[in-house]
């Protein structure tokens, strides 16, 4: 089963599970936490999955541009923009090769418990960079350096990152790096029916107003 798969048979029942509306959530406050939003915004959210993150303040910016490669995700995400006759998400299916990058800039860019799935983080952080706007913002949450039981079986291509290493990648990619933390520690139960801790981070940069 591919990892387009996987969430493919999953979309339906995403949102009933309450872990994952939380880590959501606990992802969304971090972001307003620390970035201002303004009704002028124009947002991606890349692997935005149903919308979750996104439904915690669509209404706080102009637009939001909504991408994800899991075409069952999409269209749970679409049924929800229906109910509520929200006008300005605009979900996508594909990667970033469908956002067009000789017309398309963004205020703020988001991607939450998303990054360990992609096979080559730093070229897609580089890629996502290229489309900030001067002075826009990157936040990225994810999972710190784990033993590799999280997904117990699950698609991942990373176990987890070292937060700090990141950080200094995107550094290197010229954005300026104004957070990197450990946001909140979660628990979940491996394959031995154990409780585990597995840390997560939020990290936020910045693109140099030129």
């Amino acid at each position: 089963m591919t990892c387009t798969e996987y969430f493919d048979a999953n979309a339906r029942e995403w949102d009933e599970h309450p872990g994952k509306r939380h880590i959501a959530s606990l992802f969304a406050a971090e972001l307003q936490k620390n970035v201002t939003l303004a009704t002028t915004m124009n947002l991606l959210e890349f692997g935005c999955g149903t919308g979750l993150v996104s439904m915690e303040f669509y209404g706080q910016v102009a637009c939001i541009t909504l991408l994800d490669t899991s075409p069952g995700m999409i269209e749970m995400l679409r049924e929800k923009i229906a109910h509520y006759a929200i006008d300005n998400m605009h979900p996508r299916i594909g990667d970033l090769s469908v956002i067009d990058r000789g017309k398309e800039r963004f205020d703020l860019i988001y991607s939450n418990m998303v990054l360990h799935h992609v096979t080559a983080p730093i070229q897609t952080l580089s890629d996502l960079a290229e489309l900030l706007k001067p002075g826009g913002v990157i936040c990225i949450g994810d999972l710190e350096t784990e033993d590799g039981s999280f997904h117990q079986g699950e698609m991942a291509v990373h176990h987890g990152f070292d937060s700090e290493k990141l950080a200094a990648s995107i550094a290197a990619l010229g954005l300026q790096v104004e957070h990197c933390y450990r946001s909140h520690t979660m628990q979940k139960t491996d394959a031995l029916g154990q409780k585990r801790d597995y840390p997560l981070f939020f990290l936020q940069a910045r693109k140099t107003a030129r």
